[in-house]
């Protein structure tokens, strides 16, 4: 797994390293389009109450390929789009169809299950596609994490809307992006955190209990030990990197 960083560094425009390349343009194009196509598939196969989830998603996703495609435009330093890259997207396609579902209010489900322990299962495929073809960027990790957000996001609003657990779940999905927030105001947060196995160990121990939270039948007292255990690692994982970009040294 890239690892799921707390910083959110700014995305640098300036780095035009990638513009004026055609063939990797045709292949973000050939394969969002394609994967478009799965998305439709996904919302719609399962009958969620009509089109609109489907367009929902759609929207979400269109506005995902809106913000990569200027990341890759900027930050990606290659002329292919790349098997990783590909990865990464399908992984957030899959997001987006999870989101329709959240959007039809279907709540814990098999399906739901399916699409995001496939989503899960992807998460080291990437890293590894972008080590063996020598594609690995700024870029790739950074999409990579925030496509684990959004997926704890969405799984988090899911089990919410209509697990017994209720909306304390969301105290695990969005730490991501309440840090993200923090650093609006506190620059000192916005730097780069040092690889660390106990983050990315946590980050997955977030994803698979968010993951088990969308099961249908699970115990009523499951779903509050799940929160509270998670909720307390990503606390203590929080509060070491917040103390540690504070002591650090400005540049």
């Amino acid at each position: 797994m890239t690892d799921f960083q707390h910083s959110l560094d700014p995305v640098a425009h300036g780095n035009r390293a990638s513009q004026g390349k055609p063939r990797l343009a045709a292949g973000f194009i050939a394969v969002s389009a394609g994967l478009f196509g799965g998305l439709v598939f996904l919302t719609l196969i399962p009958n969620w109450g009509g089109a609109q989830p489907t367009f929902r998603a759609a929207a979400v996703y269109l506005a995902g390929l809106h913000l990569i495609a200027r990341g890759l435009r900027y930050n990606f330093p290659y002329g292919a789009f790349g098997l990783c890259n590909t990865i990464t997207l399908t992984r957030f396609t899959l997001v987006a169809a999870l989101f329709a579902a959240t959007v039809a209010g279907v709540g814990p489900s098999w399906y739901v299950v399916a699409l995001a322990t496939l989503a899960l299962a992807l998460d080291e495929a990437d890293g590894y596609a972008a080590r063996r073809q020598e594609h690995v960027s700024a870029f790739g990790a950074r999409f990579d994490m925030e496509v684990d957000a959004a997926l704890a996001l969405v799984l988090a609003l899911n089990a919410a809307i209509s697990a017994p657990i209720g909306w304390i779940v969301l105290s695990i999905g969005l730490p991501r992006y309440v840090f993200a927030v923090a650093g609006l105001a506190l620059p000192r947060l916005q730097g780069a955190l040092p690889d660390s196995v106990v983050r990315k160990t946590i980050c997955v121990l977030q994803l698979s209990g968010l993951l088990l939270l969308q099961a249908p039948g699970l115990p009523d007292l499951a779903g509050p030990v799940i929160v509270v255990v998670i909720a307390a690692l990503l606390a203590g994982s929080f509060l070491k990197d917040i103390l540690w970009l504070h002591r650090r040294k400005p540049a």
